[in-house]
């Protein structure tokens, strides 16, 4: 019987099969390396590198990665197409049918391995399965077929459904397909499918709450790459909406107590460079529809459940349903592929120890959605530097979800395992790790004025087992308020949202009140210690400010969507220190490149491996500041940008 294997094993498998087409040749040739091209790079990449690595490719030894980045957006997933093969690369890996359509248009000739594609057949990407031709191959999840499948499923959990919203991307060709076949299945039913299209060309905003007027019952979310740049905003979109979630990827149930009711269960059969599908007519023959059904569970019920399917799930909704205390726990290949060679750090008794790797213990302030991409650039530098994980280093991650109790509680976590290092970001995170050791080197990847919040003695000379980088947030403030003057002219009041448990926060706050007085503002500050403090703050503030200043913290870095989402409805222009916090809907941000600052964490931690001391590496300030405008935030609130303004913008997002 054909098993069942999860997205991560998918893409891993399919290293494989990029591997089969003409790298052969070039890697025959003197120094010649074959290159991998890869569309979007993101976190479920790493599976990808693993397979490869599986195989016997390693990076920068006999095989090579370029990236290209779409973003979503056809016009860009074009171009990103297109510059992947200028370089040239032998292979194109792409994720979904929008980026697979770019390749296929941008060459004939350069082999295309696709992952995860709904139809390809009726999509248009190839004449048959068994014979794609061309230059295209790789497998499918037949997302068209299985999606009426979901709604029947969903009829059953909750049988008083009767309106379903369904989220998909015009542009996506198996989005289209999976809505007509919905579509198709909804009377029989008894259901009624309300189409959510969203595309670069539509706003979030703009469309969900013309849905929530259609007043669905429930809403499926299907793969599509573009939608899952905003599937946390997503995700809390519907917990405040209280509608129940069917999704298509197990990766999407995050930790934000939404029921779940499906998860896609994808079979694999080896590709050999032709495409394989899977054969539900078959499956549905040999298990009942109720078998199914059976398993799926709105809530925790692990007492109904069996087998590895069901064990799987009551591990996710024990680490990440509200209230939970336990840490949320990353699987760490899901997160962590370490690819080259490298030579092991000055704990040299215990690289030395047959068996014993060097341990990283990364302590994640905030959850993975917040903060992977920022772990991503520290793991890809890593793998830059040389190190890998399972052969000379090992990684435990650990998630605090922004609970400050939890901080103490890892790092103690990582004395008893014994790790070798462990990196985080923030004052508080690094403090509770100062206090758990003396002992075990210490990187911040980011923390506002270290040296005045007693993090280290001096830039120059840390001391102790702490060093980092250092974010300058507090010299910046001016700077900032300034930037919001250019967008308000008339801008009198501010109000300072800022988390008064963590000292580079206070530092920040007081910094930016400082600040406020040499620009004859009039500033008032509304302090919080926990998510439950937020909205009474906007309820306070709400008629008596022109502007919100929020001071960058790992409390408020988690609860992001939320606190810019109040600012939105209460009409408040909000300035930043992050980009992160501009992509959830803020007005606009200046401060440093924090996943370049990952980056540096990485060669810290390199050399910490290699023997250096922490004391003997001083902490570093950042070069550069990106300015990052929201338009779409803008033209939200009825403000204009001025031109020159967004001529100085590193980054505009529309």
């Amino acid at each position: 019987m054909a098993s069942y294997i999860a997205r991560r094993k998918f893409l891993a498998t399919l290293g494989g099969a990029a591997v089969g087409w003409p790298l052969t040749a070039r890697a025959q040739q003197p120094g010649k390396i074959p290159r991998i091209g890869i569309i979007d790079d993101s976190l479920h990449w790493n599976a990808f590198r693993h397979g490869l690595r599986d195989l016997g490719y390693l990076e920068g030894q006999n095989i090579a990665f370029d990236y290209a980045y779409g973003d979503g957006a056809p016009e860009r997933l074009a171009e990103a197409a297109a510059a992947l093969v200028r370089r040239p690369v032998d292979v194109i890996a792409t994720f979904g049918t929008p980026a697979s359509f770019a390749a296929k248009q941008a060459t004939t000739t350069v082999p295309i391995v696709m992952i995860s594609i709904g139809d390809p057949v009726r999509a248009g990407l190839v004449p048959s399965l068994a014979r794609p031709g061309g230059n295209i191959t790789g497998n499918t999840i037949l997302g068209p077929d299985v999606g009426a499948k979901r709604l029947q499923i969903l009829k059953e959990v909750i049988p008083t459904v009767s309106r379903v919203a369904f989220l998909f991307n015009p542009d996506n060709a198996s989005n289209v397909l999976q809505l007509e076949e919905i579509q198709a299945a909804a009377p029989t039913l008894g259901v009624t499918v309300i189409p959510v299209s969203v595309s670069p060309r539509v706003e979030f905003e703009t469309a969900f709450a013309a849905m929530v007027k259609e007043r669905p019952d429930a809403f499926a979310v299907t793969g599509e790459p573009f939608h899952q740049i905003r599937i946390a905003w997503i995700m809390d979109f519907m917990a405040k909406n209280r509608l129940p979630v069917v999704y298509q990827i197990e990766r999407e149930r995050a930790c934000r107590g939404i029921d779940v009711l499906r998860r896609e269960r994808v079979r694999l059969v080896p590709a050999r460079s032709r495409l394989r599908t899977q054969n539900f007519a078959r499956h549905q023959a040999r298990r009942a529809t109720g078998g199914a059904a059976s398993q799926i569970r709105a809530g925790r019920q692990p007492q109904d459940r069996q087998g590895a399917w069901a064990r799987a799930d009551a591990d996710v909704h024990r680490a990440c349903r509200r209230g939970d205390r336990m840490t949320a726990k990353m699987k760490r290949r899901a997160f962590i592929t370490l690819v080259g060679g490298a030579t092991a750090w000055s704990l040299v008794a215990r690289a030395q120890q047959p068996g014993k790797l060097p341990t990283i213990g990364f302590l994640g302030a905030t959850t993975p959605l917040a903060e992977g991409q920022r772990l991503a650039a520290f793991v890809q530098r890593l793998r830059q530097l040389g190190w890998m994980e399972g052969r000379n280093v090992s990684m435990e991650v650990r998630w605090a979800e922004g609970r400050s109790e939890r901080y103490a509680e890892i790092a103690a976590e990582f004395v008893r395992l014994k790790v070798d290092l462990i990196v985080t970001y923030a004052t508080p995170p690094v403090l509770a790790a100062k206090q758990a050791t003396s002992i075990i080197p210490i990187i911040f990847a980011s923390a506002a004025d270290p040296a005045g919040t007693g993090l280290v003695a001096s830039l120059a000379r840390p001391g102790g087992n702490v060093t980092g980088l250092s974010n300058q947030q507090a010299d910046t403030a001016t700077k900032r308020l300034e930037l919001v003057r250019e967008v308000i002219p008339g801008l009198g009041r501010l109000a300072i949202l800022a988390n008064v448990g963590n000292p580079a926060a206070v530092l920040d706050m007081r910094e930016v009140q400082a600040a406020a007085r040499t620009l004859s503002l009039n500033a008032a500050a509304f302090e919080i210690r926990r998510a439950e403090d937020i909205a009474p703050a906007f309820e306070a503030l709400i008629g008596r400010v022109h502007a919100l200043y929020v001071a960058g913290d790992p409390l408020v870095n988690t609860n992001r969507i939320r606190i810019n989402s109040l600012a939105l409805g209460a009409r408040l222009p909000t300035m930043h220190g992050y980009r992160e916090y501009v992509e959830a809907g803020g007005l606009m941000s200046y401060g440093p490149n924090v996943p370049d600052q990952y980056r540096r964490a990485a060669d810290f931690a390199d050399k910490i491996l290699r023997g250096t001391k922490p004391s003997d590496i001083p902490v570093e300030q950042p070069t550069k500041f990106d300015l990052v405008i929201n338009l779409t935030t803008a033209k939200a609130l009825g403000l204009t940008v001025p031109p020159t303004l967004l001529a100085r913008a590193d980054e505009v997002i529309e």
